[in-house]
């Protein structure tokens, strides 16, 4: 209840600032703009990432953009039994995802503080683990385990942004995505004595295609400076 008072609150004084605005509030050529999601009903959380994905659009005129989306998750973790000789074990895992969405946008006049706008970009993304185990003259690494894959596709998108005050706007967005994955190829090298041995699985190709909409279920709120 606290917190959708608190949404309230802000959407009603940022109404108020907006009737004090004189001028156009769009962003204009040179301008450089941020955005978050807002979900206020979400059980993880009321601020998220789009796509998980930080978003920036650098206006190059006034009525188009380049936009980036960046995407990074990296996760580690280690253990050690601190013991010697025959008894060491030591084990260590690390794991990676990053996906990069470089576009094109065009906004469009729409109404006095209303901004539509279409757009396209270049879907990349990757997929990575690591998992290194250790004992006296043993070592066995293994590298992208579990099916893990490359991204890349196509998107072309849709929607608006709604300026209520100076460099403030909220808005939706929704998209149709091209996208094809190939397996990333896992790999064992097992060292025994100072003896290394790699294992390849064959290098069969796999690739998967999905054809898709998106429309998240998020509040964007966004700032230009």
């Amino acid at each position: 209840m606290k917190k959708n008072v608190l949404f309230a609150g802000i959407f009603m004084l940022s109404a108020l600032m907006a009737t004090a605005q004189t001028g156009s509030i769009k962003p204009e050529k040179g301008a450089f703009l941020l955005e978050a999601g807002i979900a206020p009903f979400a059980e993880e959380g009321s601020i998220q990432l789009q796509e998980g994905q930080l978003k920036a659009v650098y206006m190059t005129s006034d009525k188009v953009g380049l936009r980036i989306g960046l995407g990074f998750n990296s996760t580690s973790a280690s253990e050690d039994n601190g013991l010697k000789g025959d008894e060491k074990a030591k084990a260590k895992t690390s794991a990676s995802e990053i996906s990069f969405t470089p576009g094109l946008i065009r906004y469009f006049s729409g109404a006095e503080k209303l901004s539509p706008y279409i757009g396209a970009e270049l879907i990349l993304a990757t997929e990575s683990n690591r998992a290194t185990m250790e004992a006296e003259d043993y070592k066995l690494v293994i590298k992208n385990d579990g099916g893990l894959m490359n991204t890349v596709g196509l998107g072309v998108f849709s929607g608006f942004n709604y300026y209520f005050a100076k460099t403030l706007y909220v808005g939706a967005e929704i998209n149709i995505s091209l996208r094809s994955k190939s397996l990333k190829h896992s790999s064992t090298e097992t060292t025994i004595d100072g003896d290394k041995e790699k294992s390849d699985p064959p290098k069969d190709k796999v690739k998967y295609s999905e054809f898709k909409t998106t429309c998240s279920p998020l509040i964007r709120l966004g700032w230009s400076f």
